[in-house]
């Protein structure tokens, strides 16, 4: 779709931030959510800010919050939340000037609601593990199974132990399991099962234990 220079969606979120210049600490966490957006929108899509609509924004956000801040940019559970208060403002704002439908923002917002609580959650599970968590890579005479990297769903959670499956190209009641893997009882009411964990793991003496914890999705 076809729009002028001064209607982009660019032009707009320059004017939005503009508006939050008399707060500068509210100006400079709105200004670093929008470059990262602005950047989301470049990265994963065929057409760049100065040529979309501000209504196209919406279009934008679920590879914004599901892909750039918690793969692309590492986020943290406060970075999410704090992109999740600014592009809520964004499109609230949107609205107002009459750049974007009420009812298309408040689904979206919606979404974004539950997008940013997993993504959340799922950060500081991935963040509570410590040095004193994982296991060093022992000597490999001595390992009888070994994961390096890999997405593992989380099937069951313990007080103190996750069981991790792999249920991809498996059937469900015959899927290769990893654990249960022992962690502390704060780790483990942290998880939830059915997010996709990438991690590496090793099995020693019949025990497997996890040795990285990278990241994970819902």
């Amino acid at each position: 779709m076809s729009v002028s220079a001064e209607n982009t969606l660019a032009v707009a979120v320059s004017k939005f931030l503009a508006e939050q210049w008399d707060d500068m600490h509210a100006f400079e966490a709105a200004d670093d959510v929008i470059s990262t957006l602005l950047f989301s929108i470049g990265w994963s899509g065929d057409t760049p800010s100065a040529e979309m609509a501000p209504a196209e924004i919406v279009d934008e956000l679920g590879a914004f919050f599901s892909s750039t801040l918690p793969h692309k940019q590492h986020a943290s559970p406060h970075e999410l939340r704090m992109a999740k208060r600014v592009v809520t403002d964004l499109l609230n704002w949107l609205v107002a000037g009459g750049h974007l439908d009420a009812d298309a923002a408040r689904d979206r917002v919606e979404d974004i609601d539950i997008t940013v609580d997993e993504r959340a959650c799922l950060k500081e599970f991935v963040d509570a593990f410590g040095d004193d968590d994982l296991a060093p890579w022992p000597d490999h005479s001595l390992v009888e199974d070994r994961l390096d990297c890999q997405y593992l769903t989380i099937a069951e959670v313990a007080g103190r132990s996750l069981t991790f499956k792999d249920y991809d190209g498996h059937d469900e009641d015959d899927c290769p399991a990893v654990g249960p893997v022992p962690v502390r009882p704060e780790i483990a009411a942290l998880a939830r099962t059915g997010w996709q964990i990438l991690l590496s793991a090793v099995k020693v003496r019949g025990q497997w234990r996890l040795v990285e914890v990278v990241s994970g999705d819902p």
